[in-house]
This record gives structure tokens, sequence and C-alpha cells, in this order.
């Protein structure tokens, strides 16, 4: 009667552990790790020899020309283009031969950097800014580009 005296006036009786067993780890599907690898980088260095290394997927290789080409990429054997998805993004990579920097209408930071470098220059794009850059300057120097970030 104590017991359930006290359950009526409001007090908890105690409930009973749970008899479920956890799930086993061998059918159960395994945790996502997100590395930030861009997806597919082994072939598309295979078939366009640019490395894609790492990002936040507002940044995306794109055919150039389409109507979705927002940021342009010159090197000497070639143009590169990228999709934009957002206000922010990033996009780590290695193009080699780097001599100009194009946006149609996302402001964007490309990092480049020198052969004989250490650490990357930034050049700021404007929207609908086209920019020559390391061999298309009276330098000629030869550049990469190691990054972009979307900057608004």
């Amino acid at each position: 009667m104590g017991s359930t005296l006290l359950a009526l006036v409001g007090v908890p009786a105690l409930a009973s552990a749970d008899a479920t067993a956890p799930p086993d780890p061998a059918t159960s599907p395994p945790y996502a790790v997100e590395s930030f690898e861009y997806p597919g980088a082994a072939k598309i260095l295979q078939e366009r020899g640019i490395t894609l290394l790492k990002g936040d997927g507002h940044i995306t290789l794109a055919t150039c020309g389409s109507a979705e080409q927002q940021i342009k990429i010159w090197r000497r054997n070639g143009h590169v283009c990228f999709q934009v998805s957002g206000k922010t993004g990033y996009l780590t990579m290695e193009i080699d031969r780097v001599w100009g920097l194009e946006s149609a209408d996302h402001p964007f930071t490309a990092d480049v950097k020198p052969t004989n470098a250490t650490d990357p220059t930034d050049y700021k794009i404007a929207p609908g800014e086209y920019r020559s850059i390391a061999e298309g300057t009276e330098t000629g120097s030869v550049t990469s580009v190691v990054g972009i970030r979307i900057t608004g």
C-alpha cells in the first residue's frame, strides 16, 4: 500500500531498465566522417591535369561556357571554370601555369603561389573583373593557384 499511496500523490514509481539490446555493430551503418576531400579528384587529375584537394562544396568544377560559369582560371593550356553555390565557400587546389583570373558575378580571392615562393599571394577579384597575373604580366613568373575563396 505504501508505494501505491506514493504513486497516487504525485511521486513517480521507479522505472525499470530498458531491456532492449544495443544494436549489433556488424549490421549497423558506419558513422559518416566528412573529410572535405574533393569527390572524383583522381579522375579529374587524370583527365584535366588539375588537382582539386578540399573544399566546403560551395565551389565546384564546371564546364566552361555554361550559364553557371562564375569563376574562370586561365592557364597556359586552356582554362578551368568553377560554379559557385553560395555567398561563401572555399576550394584548395593546384592549377599550374596560371596567367589570368576572371569572375562573372561573385567576388573571390585567389591564393596564387609563384614556383620559387613559400607563401601564396592573395588576388582579390571583383564581380565582372578580369586580371592578368604571373605569366600574363611583365614579371612573367610561373605560378600556381592553390586556393580560391568566395568573399561575398
